[in-house]
């Protein structure tokens, strides 16, 4: 959360150089507060561990969170045969008329065909077309990431692999960014999945930020500069490593980060008025 300064001074600079979030008292007075209103379409439909890792990773701010689990409505059955959460997902087309503050992509479980029919891949190109007029933040992780930088930016095709995640060691390459906020300068994280994303024409692009990479994955986090789009092309959830404790805590802050900075402090108060923004 911010720091509320009382009057506009050089202190506020000051702060700001040191990379802390600063707020002045007439910002502060024309907030309003509310929780915020969270979507998560998970393609990993069979399995719950994803939706526990992340909402444990979405526990971890004050903000209060109001939470909508999506499926895409192609894979409703599988939905509905696996997981204890299973009767409690909804269909996109259920929720496509409504605006959410922050939407979340999860990646895919690679147990399970399908990705590849062209009835999901409608379905999810449709969502992204609807992310962009009916969600402040979008945050597409793993698999997601990887379909939505195809998407957007042509980056090639998504291949999916039986493989488990790895531990790499990623470097940061941008500063003073929120979202990375209290990160390491280089850190271990889990990456899987044979779909590399090149940073070369990522990087000639004047909308896009890369956030951290290494040689062995290649990019790992990036987004655009309005931090409309987020995209982590690695596994951010993903916890079942006994080396993985370092990582757990960037986990937690690059989603208490991408909650407080890109979602609650850009997202208006009625959230009708996504549309019209």
């Amino acid at each position: 959360m911010p720091i509320k300064l009382q009057k506009e001074s050089d202190i506020k600079h000051l702060l700001e150089k040191e990379d802390v979030f600063v707020m002045d008292e007439k910002k502060a007075e024309r907030q309003d507060i509310r929780p915020v209103d969270i979507a998560v379409l998970d393609l990993t439909p069979s399995d719950d561990k994803t939706w526990i890792r992340l909402i444990k990773s979405l526990s971890n701010t004050l903000l209060q969170v109001n939470l909508t689990l999506m499926v895409p409505e192609c894979l409703r059955d599988i939905t509905s045969k696996g997981g204890e959460l299973g009767y409690f997902r909804e269909d996109f087309s259920a929720v496509r008329k409504r605006c959410f503050d922050g939407l979340i992509v999860t990646g895919s479980n690679r147990k399970i065909r399908g990705y590849e029919s062209e009835d999901f891949r409608k379905e999810i190109h449709s969502l992204f077309d609807w992310a962009d007029s009916h969600v402040t933040s979008a945050f597409y992780l793993s698999y997601g990431a990887k379909e939505a930088l195809n998407y957007y930016y042509g980056t090639g095709n998504t291949e999916l692999t039986d493989k488990e995640p790895q531990i790499f060691t990623q470097r940061l390459t941008a500063e003073r960014i929120p979202l990375i906020r209290g990160f390491d300068d280089e850190f271990p994280a889990p990456f899987s999945g044979s779909c590399i994303i090149n940073g070369d024409e990522l990087r000639e692009r004047n909308d896009i930020i890369v956030l951290a990479e290494s040689s062995e994955t290649g990019i790992y986090l990036l987004m655009n500069k309005d931090g409309s789009r987020i995209f982590c092309p690695g596994d951010p959830v993903y916890s079942d490593s006994a080396c993985i404790v370092r990582w757990r805590a960037q986990s937690n802050a690059l989603f208490s980060n991408w909650l407080n900075y890109y979602v609650y402090q850009n997202t208006p108060f009625e959230l009708n008025r996504i549309i019209l923004e």
